[in-house]
């Protein structure tokens, strides 16, 4: 249905109203440094380019953002974060700022019981990073590090893990560890914790927060680079 003129690997994709018309689209992220947005119009597949990063584009997410009712396309290459916002006729992009190693975005509520939505990027560098969070204070980006124990991500998910109704991000960790961060808001700060202290010894890539036994109860879902699936239930 699409993918990248040159034969690069799209890492990492998006789906959503990324134009606020009703409509789903797919918002891929490309190695070419690339966003595509594809679309299925009048019964057929159409691709576009949506902007060029800085560096290699690794995923898209979308979200409300700003706060303000409008949907937009949140993408992180392995330098920075962007922003897309549709205008009606074409997109404009803004570089929000930097984010070393971007790897994995979310937009939505982390912080329980805060109405406003933030972005949530994961960030991979070989060198240890960690996790990020980007707020738009009505006037300006702000991009803060999230955790003070720092360690390379993979991925970066929300959910409510522990079904006791909070909203928690949850990280994959993808260098000693081999295991998932969790974080909550208690109100001033993130505090930080390991969801299984034991480790597994291998990188985690990605993370789902869902009932996956169909019982209602969520759990958390990993895979890793050791050929492994993991289930983790609080």
């Amino acid at each position: 249905i699409g993918g990248s003129p040159a034969n690069e690997e799209i890492h990492n994709m998006g789906m959503g109203v990324g134009r606020n018309d009703g409509r789903q689209r797919i918002y891929a992220a490309s190695l070419d440094w690339n966003i595509y947005e594809i679309s299925f119009e009048a019964g057929s597949w159409t691709q576009t380019t949506m902007g060029t990063l800085d560096a290699p584009a690794m995923h898209a997410a979308i979200g409300d953002g700003r706060n303000d009712g409008v949907n937009r396309v949140y993408a992180v290459s392995t330098a920075g974060l962007y922003e897309f916002t549709w205008t009606g006729s074409s997109w404009t992009q803004i570089r929000l700022g930097n984010v070393p190693g971007g790897h994995g975005i979310v937009v939505g509520r982390g912080r329980n019981g805060d109405p406003n939505v933030r972005l949530y990027i994961a960030s991979l560098t070989g060198t240890a990073t960690g996790t990020y969070e980007a707020e738009f204070t009505g006037s300006s980006w702000v991009i803060t590090h999230m955790e003070g124990l720092i360690e390379d991500s993979y991925d970066v998910e929300m959910g409510v893990g522990r079904n006791d109704g909070v909203m928690r991000v949850y990280s994959s960790l993808s260098r000693s560890s081999g295991t998932l961060r969790e974080f909550t808001w208690n109100g001033t700060s993130w505090v930080a914790t390991l969801v299984e202290p034991s480790l597994v010894g291998a990188r985690m890539i990605h993370t789902y927060i869902l009932p996956g036994r169909n019982d209602g109860v969520n759990r958390i879902y990993t895979s890793s680079n050791n050929g492994n699936f993991y289930e983790y239930t609080w």
